[in-house]
C-alpha cells in the first residue's frame, strides 16, 4: 500500500510576518504548455488561445542563471504549470541541471503520469528529482478516458506507475 505524507510542511511561516523577502520560497518553472491530456475540467480541452510549446533551453538557463541571483537558496523549485512537463523532450536534463545549478532545496515535479516510460522514470529519478507526484484521474480505464479525452492502455500505465513507486528511492 502506498504511504501517505503530508506534502506541506506544518512549520509553515506567515508570509505576512517576513516580507518582503530577500528569496522567494517557491518558484515554478513551466517548461511546456502543452498536454497530452484534454481533461473534462481544464483549458486545454479546448482552444484556449493561450501559447502552447515547449520552453527553450535559452530561456531555461537565463532563469537558472537568474535564481542564481538571488541570495539563498528557494526552498522548492517547481518544474510544472499549467502543462504537462514530461512533454518536454529535455526534461531530466532540465531536473539534472536544476539540481546542479544549486539554486534550490529541492526540486519537484507534478504529473499526470501518462506519459511516463521506465525508461522516462530512470531518467528522471537519475536526474535527482526530489518529489513526483501523480495527478490520478479514475480507477480505472473507462474512467481515465472519460476524464481525459483521449485513449490510455489503463495496466500499462499502472504497472509504470507501480515501476515508479518500487523505483523511487528513500
Amino acid at each position: 500500500m502506498a504511504e501517505f505524507r503530508q506534502w506541506r510542511e506544518q512549520d509553515r511561516v506567515p508570509l505576512h510576518e517576513v516580507v518582503p523577502l530577500d528569496t522567494p520560497y517557491n518558484v515554478e518553472i513551466e517548461v511546456s504548455s502543452l498536454c497530452n491530456a484534454k481533461c473534462v475540467y481544464c483549458a486545454h480541452s479546448t482552444k484556449h488561445g493561450l501559447y502552447e510549446g515547449n520552453m527553450t533551453q535559452e530561456l531555461f538557463h537565463k532563469i537558472l542563471r537568474d535564481m542564481k541571483a538571488f541570495p539563498h537558496k528557494v526552498k522548492k523549485c517547481n518544474l510544472f504549470g499549467f502543462g504537462e512537463s514530461l512533454m518536454h523532450p529535455q526534461f531530466p536534463e532540465m531536473v539534472k541541471e536544476t539540481k546542479d545549478a544549486g539554486v534550490a532545496g529541492a526540486v519537484e515535479l507534478t504529473t499526470n503520469g501518462m506519459l511516463f516510460t521506465r525508461e522516462k522514470i530512470d531518467a528522471v529519478l537519475a536526474a535527482g528529482i526530489d518529489t513526483i507526484r501523480v495527478s490520478l484521474q479514475g480507477i480505472d480505464q473507462e474512467t481515465y478516458e472519460k476524464t481525459c479525452g483521449v485513449p490510455l492502455d489503463f495496466h500499462k500505465f499502472v504497472r509504470n506507475l507501480t515501476y515508479l513507486f518500487q523505483n523511487r528511492g528513500g
